[in-house]
């Protein structure tokens, strides 16, 4: 209805072994890279990971194979366990702030980039233990900064909603903001 596209970003760290996450990319390509408003790069569906955290890089070319495409992949810019099988990586919030993201950018050795766009973050809630955070700033001042630092980098951007009330990302308007 407004033109916006989708990927699937898998966490691999809930799949029971490489069987569960093949069987996984199985319900990926019936169920999404079939569908004209999922993202393609370069004509290829796009499917990110966060992490990998579980799979082993010598596993993903047969992950990959299930879904029955050759997927434009993406990890996470600060994790190398997907070995030569991703395509690139993409940007996520980082405890140093802008700085991280930043440095992401500059970096040569991470292939295709996928800015990340974030309003604020909280992470006060892991363990229930005090975190780190990025203020979530009323004025935009952390979202309209994190949209500088993505002009030019690449031709996608995520915007960051990830458990949105809990970790402070939300981007629509609420009573609160």
């Amino acid at each position: 209805k407004f033109g916006m596209e989708f990927a699937v970003c898998f966490e691999d760290q809930y799949a029971g072994d490489v069987n569960d996450a093949v069987n996984s990319m199985h319900w990926v390509r019936d169920h999404y890279f079939n569908r004209p408003n999922h993202i393609k790069v370069n004509g290829a569906p796009a499917l990110f990971v966060f992490g990998p955290q579980k799979i082993a890089a010598g596993d993903w070319p047969t992950v990959l194979a299930a879904t029955g495409a050759d997927p434009a992949f993406f990890a996470l810019w600060y994790n190398d366990k997907a070995g030569g099988a991703r395509d690139g990586t993409f940007g996520w919030l980082y405890s140093d702030g802008l700085t991280g993201v930043r440095n992401y950018y500059d970096r040569a050795d991470q292939g295709t980039k996928v800015p990340v766009l974030y309003p604020g973050f909280n992470a006060a809630y892991a363990n229930g233990a005090p975190g780190w955070g990025i203020a979530y700033d009323l004025e935009g001042d952390t979202f309209t900064a994190t949209w500088n630092l993505a002009t030019g980098v690449g031709h996608l951007v995520q915007i960051a909603t990830w458990n949105d009330y809990t970790e402070g990302t939300m981007v629509e308007p609420t009573t609160g903001f």
